[in-house]
């Protein structure tokens, strides 16, 4: 019957049993996707609140020591996005913590596989998203198995650097990396 869906006419469905199931869930996964977003907010607020806490008092033990560099490493975002957007918050924290009047900022940001949850193209946003959550510190991601070659490629055109088993030399700092030989 080629029927829309109300209030979303870019959805079209071609029988009419199958557009009345949609009109009945439509409701659910509107309260559902609000309660998610609600709940993601909170933490989001109570994680920057903790990192606007801690940071400065655990600077001086976060600085480096002569000739040493800052290299932030994290494993496994896996696609969240409530992840992303605390890293962006602490990244900041750090960077503002580790240049004002002391050592300098990150050097480099190290992913450890998993960018993505499924490695499609639909995550390009969450990839674009988590390499610049560090703002300008310079990332270098390995492949994990949740990662494919869309993945690489959206890591590379996002800007990250993903050897494979090969070194790299980022920042003044030479990297090696290599995925899982099973994936």
């Amino acid at each position: 019957d080629g029927s829309a869906l109300p209030g979303h006419p870019e959805i079209v469905f071609s029988s009419p049993e199958v557009r009345e199931l949609a009109q009945q869930i439509q409701p659910f996964i509107e309260k559902n996707t609000e309660r998610i977003q609600r709940r993601a907010d909170e933490y989001v607020a109570t994680a920057t609140e903790s990192i606007e806490r801690q940071v400065p008092l655990r600077v001086a033990g976060l600085s480096p020591r002569d000739g040493e560099r800052v290299v932030l490493a994290e494993a496994d975002p896996q696609g969240s996005e409530v992840g992303t957007r605390v890293r962006r918050v602490l990244y900041s924290a750090l960077k503002g913590a580790l240049s004002d009047d002391g050592p300098a900022p990150p050097a480099l940001r190290t992913i450890a596989g998993d960018i993505t949850s499924n490695g499609t193209v639909a995550e390009a946003a969450f990839v674009d998203a988590e390499i610049v959550a560090g703002s300008d510190i310079p990332v270098v991601a390995a492949k994990g198995d949740h990662d494919t070659a869309v993945t690489v490629q959206q890591l590379i055109d996002a800007g990250a650097e993903v050897p494979d088993t090969e070194t790299v030399e980022v920042a003044g700092l030479r990297v090696a990396s290599a995925r899982d030989p099973e994936f």
